[in-house]
């Protein structure tokens, strides 16, 4: 088990299929090959391991390799000496494929034509994220890095070999670049030498089908040929299966070229498929079995709409090669959402049948309108899948404007069951208490909460709403401590696990951030673009609001619509900096807590939040943008420190505009 691990550790079995047969005499050759850069090592007395150097030089040893051994020579780089290390390029004279080391800098063996045969070692590390030119900052996986260079070094930003879809291309480095590929060394969170940056832009994305390879045509673009017209492996990067017959009916595919008519220079096939119910839901992700998943994009466009996921709802995802969502289906469920009748109609009766439509609002805080099979209703009420229905013209007539029910969909996203809920009368205003008490029943955990506004309660007589906007979703906390709530509720297993109130049809959930931009939109609409967390959102108001040197605490209605936007309130304290104006009071920022100076000394002042938000003012845009920590210190307007949940702590931090 051991040496299989360090086997496997080593790339000694890569590209080795395991069986329960043995390797056979092919696995044996390619696990020599494999072997071919590996050093040898010897212990000591101890048992301590060591790499066994040729040249004695500690400094700059040049291991004992099988390669050399076989009287393998050192790689020659264009103006260098055997040994040295460069970066691939694609140029150079080799017998293997380099293009997976493209912008690498590595070391590497040649024959005696200084024909590259092995990559000794990848001297580099690849980043993939996005560049921050005016801070020179580069974000990747969450982590920000910043550069700073070895002295003397020359592999700089500046000078680095970049490339456009694997061919040398200029890439305008002094500007932001969003989603581009660093090839560097690293120590820690610095970037110490950047040899290459690269862009990728795909040329075409489609699922897999059978026929879509024909000699050199792959579905339309041109895969790489060799001098005997055999497709040529080593010219082009695949990433995500071993082989073009490893690709599968459905798989994902992004086809990348060099340029006008330009053969593929890199295929990347996504074949994973996941399945589960959506348990959370934001504007821009899903998560399903624990993991968040963001739609995949063409250019600037999100190719799946987030929006029509439902939370509770059952999805077979189709992931590209990054792990984003390309495509989805819809899962067969059960009756088990809660949802509330806006509208519904019979249908039509056509060439297919006739199915009857409900629009539902829906406990995501969206509304949708569903197509009911006319398979799911049938004349025997025995086997009606749709609870007092036993014809299609019975729909509308059911299902009314404000009915509450269960629903579940089929995989084309069709209503196939619903389950009228009855729900107890009309309570009087009851208070809920601090622990989670209504009208003397607990409220469940997992317990589900519509609000409602507009909707007219006289008596026991409610007139519903048909209108989405009147209706939105609130979590359980936000409910706690309410008072004179008037509700309709089911129960479950001796708690409440639905309620409708009447509240303001608010999210109840208030976020607090500064505008960068404001557009006119159309019924009445105005876009927000926003900080919010540090990061940039668009929202949708019902009022302009256009003051970008002020926080906003913003409130939303079912649509995501910003209803309650308005300066900060109460809610938002300004934490007291004592001897802190400007940001050049600040002597001293440690971890997140904050000083200034008392003569030689530093004096604590405040404590910023582990995830403090930073907005600097650009006076060129007028409006305030991203930073961060380290930019507060020596800042030469004023800065003010800002405590959403009133903790004590900084949530929120303006470096602001000159005065």
């Amino acid at each position: 088990g051991a040496y299989v691990a360090q086997a496997k550790t080593l790339g000694i079995l890569d590209n080795v299929k395991s069986g329960a047969t043995g390797a056979n005499r092919g696995d044996i050759a390619v696990m020599l090959y494999n072997a071919l850069p590996s050093r040898f090592v010897r212990y000591d007395k101890d048992g301590a391991m060591d790499n066994i150097a040729i040249n004695g030089d500690k400094k700059d040893p040049v291991y004992d390799t099988l390669l050399r051994r076989l009287d393998a020579q050192f790689y020659i780089p264009s103006g260098g000496s055997a040994g040295d290390e460069f970066t691939v390029t694609g140029d150079e004279k080799s017998l293997i494929n380099l293009t997976k080391y493209l912008g690498a800098q590595v070391t590497a063996y040649a024959n005696k034509d200084n024909e590259i045969i092995a990559i000794e070692e990848v001297k580099s590390v690849y980043l993939t994220g996005d560049y921050n030119a005016e801070d020179e900052e580069f974000e990747a996986d969450d982590v920000t890095y910043t550069f700073s260079y070895d002295k003397g070094e020359e592999y700089t930003l500046e000078d680095a070999v970049t490339f456009v879809n694997g061919k040398e291309d200029a890439i305008d480095m002094t500007k932001d670049q969003d989603d581009i590929t660093l090839a560097v060394k690293l120590s820690g969170k610095r970037i110490k030498e950047v040899y290459s940056a690269a862009k990728w832009e795909k040329d075409a994305h489609f699922q897999f089908e059978n026929d879509m390879i024909d000699g050199d045509d792959f579905n339309g673009y041109t895969l790489p040929t060799d001098d005997n017209d055999d497709i040529d492996t080593d010219a082009f990067a695949l990433l995500g299966v071993n082989s073009l017959n490893d690709i599968k009916e459905d798989d994902i595919v992004y086809v990348y070229t060099k340029g006008t008519d330009g053969d593929i220079s890199r295929i990347e096939v996504g074949t994973e498929v996941i399945s589960g119910k959506v348990t959370r839901k934001t504007s821009s992700k899903i998560t399903i079995n624990g993991v968040a998943y963001k739609s995949a994009a063409d250019g600037d466009t999100d190719l799946v709409d987030i929006s029509k996921f439902s939370t509770g709802d059952e999805y077979k995802l189709f992931l590209d090669y990054n792990g984003k969502i390309y495509d989805f289906e819809e899962i067969t469920s059960s009756a088990d959402d809660y949802a509330v009748v806006l509208q519904s109609g019979n249908g039509e009766v056509s060439l297919s049948g006739r199915d009857a439509k409900v629009k539902l609002f829906l406990a995501d805080g969206t509304s949708k309108t569903y197509v009911i099979d006319e398979d799911a209703v049938d004349s025997d009420p025995d086997k009606t899948d749709i609870e007092g229905v036993t014809s299609i013209e019975e729909v509308e007539s059911v299902l009314t404007t404000g009915t509450i029910v269960k629903y579940g969909v089929n995989k084309d996203g069709n209503i196939d069951t619903i389950e009228l809920v009855e729900t107890n009368g009309v309570s009087e205003a009851s208070d809920v208490s601090a622990k989670g008490s209504y009208d003397g029943h607990k409220l469940a955990s997992n317990v589900v909460i519509f609000t409602f506004d507009g909707v007219k309660v006289e008596g026991e007589t409610i007139t519903w709403s048909d209108d989405a906007d009147d209706y939105g979703v609130i979590t359980r906390d936000k409910i706690l401590k309410q008072e004179d709530v008037t509700a309709l509720y089911t129960m479950d297993n001796g708690e409440i696990d639905f309620m409708i109130v009447d509240m303001d049809g608010t999210s109840g959930e208030v976020v607090y951030g500064v505008i960068t931009s404001t557009a006119e939109l159309e019924d009445d609409l105005y876009e927000l673009v926003m900080l919010i967390n540090g990061d940039k959102i668009e929202h949708k108001s019902e009022k302009l609001l256009d003051d970008y040197t002020k926080i906003y605490a913003i409130d939303f209605d079912a649509d995501g619509y910003a209803v309650e936007a308005k300066e900060k309130d109460n809610d938002l304290a300004e934490v007291e900096a004592e001897g802190i104006v400007t940001g050049e009071d600040v002597s001293r920022i440690s971890g997140n807590r904050v000083y200034k100076a008392d003569g030689k000394d530093h004096e604590y002042v405040l404590t910023l939040d582990d995830a403090v938000a930073v907005y600097k003012w650009n006076a060129d845009d007028e409006a305030y943008e991203k930073s961060t920590v380290s930019k507060i210190k020596g800042y030469e307007n004023n800065v003010s420190f800002y405590d959403i949940d009133k903790d004590g702590v900084a949530d929120i931090v303006l470096l602001e505009p000159a005065e």
